[in-house]
């Protein structure tokens, strides 16, 4: 008995699980993105203010 590719069983990935799964990402989503604060506030650290920088000589500037 000889196996053809018509009949031969293909593979079936059910998809159902991946879509309840994204649903509800989705929700959750839709649910925290109201709840984030609307800016965030970065807080940088100042330069030191008695601190010399000696120039680079290797420093090459391009003027427009």
């Amino acid at each position: 008995m000889s196996t053809t590719a018509a009949t031969e069983n293909k593979p079936f990935i059910n998809v159902t699980p991946l879509i309840d799964v994204l649903l509800v990402l989705l929700i959750i989503f839709m649910v925290a993105v109201p709840l984030k604060p609307s800016r965030f506030a970065a807080k940088l650290p100042a330069p030191p203010d008695n601190q010399k920088v000696d120039p680079n000589p290797k420093t090459l500037v391009v003027y427009h």
